[in-house]
């Protein structure tokens, strides 16, 4: 993913990437059709309303494109690999957005059990924004399509600095709503929150994203921001499994979890993954839980030493994870993202690109050396 030089493993891979994106896309809504009654009226202004929008926000981000100077660059080629992951992302969300059900249930099946499982100084705010978006469902779903699909063509189309910076911007902000009312603060207040299961939302990975994208320094410091992000975060997701009151020490919750996500709407060969980990999950329940926390224990401290080695635990745990307990977020209707593990995975990728010392200095005669 890098800018001019492409390596040769991101041309095989984003290819690839796209396939896979578009067959499991093809599924979705296929099976959205064939699943609901569809008010047509409804979903053909959501499509009418989705289509025009799009139309603007391709012919603005082609504007840019054209004024801008070619020569202004990123200042790190990490910053802009990230970019061109969350630029993904923000596609995807926003053409998951456009599932035709969302036009007239996302306001009863998403956001109202998001407010219904927040806490309740949250609530207020979130059924005062759900009463708001429930009368002009079709019209918000499009626009915040729209918005998602122009920040993420403007990530991966636009190149200078100044125009990375002022799109990671309006991701940062964009993502900070989403993670308030769309995901209720990532449901850290909800009974059984873990990082199995999405904590701490996919919202605040993509602002954490935006956030590192827009700092201008050294790719080195990068770098060390994202591990010092990877510490906190598998610190805390740790302590959290390891709660004597987590219901992941109770006998078969862990199962219970694989198990009512293989009823989601999926393909058949999904299904029978799901429910054949779930058996092997039900049969040591205790033990399992005690190998997650020990590993997220483990990568903590590896992206510490050794950013490459931490990467790839990082990205096979969270791909266990993305599977067992969130059944890659973008099944049973109404999914609008694939939930946190793929951002997480995607960043562990990219920092296996990048570097190798973690959080160790990196000392030239007193300035910072790549880590490549």
């Amino acid at each position: 993913m890098d800018i001019g030089n492409e390596p040769t493993g991101s041309k095989v891979l984003k290819p690839l990437l796209a396939v896979i994106a578009t067959l499991a896309l093809s599924e979705i809504f296929i099976a959205d059709f064939m699943t609901y009654e569809m008010p047509w009226l409804i979903v053909g202004r959501l499509y009418l309303y989705a289509g025009t929008g799009i139309i603007i926000a391709s012919t603005a981000i082609l504007i840019l494109h054209e004024k801008e100077k070619k020569s202004l660059l990123p200042a790190s080629q990490l910053q802009r690999r990230i970019a061109l992951i969350l630029g993904s992302l923000w596609i995807l969300d926003g053409i998951l957005q456009l599932q035709p059900e969302m036009a007239f249930g996302f306001a009863a099946f998403v956001l109202t059990p998001v407010a219904m499982g927040s806490p309740e100084w949250l609530q207020p705010a979130l059924n005062s924004a759900i009463a708001t978006w429930a009368a002009h469902q079709v019209l918000f779903d499009a626009m915040s399509a729209c918005l998602q699909i122009f920040i993420g063509l403007g990530m991966i189309v636009l190149k200078s600095r100044r125009n990375l910076v002022i799109f990671s911007a309006i991701s940062f902000v964009w993502a900070i709503l989403i993670w308030i009312f769309g995901e209720g603060l990532g449901e850290i207040f909800s009974p059984g929150f873990s990082f199995i299961t999405g904590f701490p939302g996919s919202a605040l990975i993509y602002a954490i994203m935006s956030f590192f994208i827009m700092q201008d320094v050294d790719e080195t410091v990068t770098v060390k921001r994202i591990s010092v992000f990877m510490v906190v975060l598998f610190t805390l997701s740790a302590l959290i499994q390891a709660l004597p009151w987590n219901i992941f020490w109770l006998s078969g919750s862990i199962s219970h979890i694989t198990y009512s996500l293989g009823y989601n709407a999926q393909p058949r060969p999904l299904v029978y993954l799901m429910f054949h980990a779930a058996d092997i999950l039900a049969a040591g329940n205790t033990i399992w839980n005690i190998v997650f926390t020990l590993f997220m224990v483990l990568i903590a401290i590896s992206w510490l030493k050794n950013v490459k080695i931490a990467s790839l635990m990082t990205a096979i745990l969270t791909s266990s994870f993305w599977f067992i307990g969130q059944d890659f977020g973008i099944f049973g209707g109404y999914g609008t993202d694939p939930n946190t593990a793929l951002p997480i995975i995607f960043l562990a990728l990219i920092m296996f690109q990048s570097g190798k010392n973690g959080l160790r200095s990196n000392v030239n005669g007193g300035n910072p050396v790549p880590l490549d």
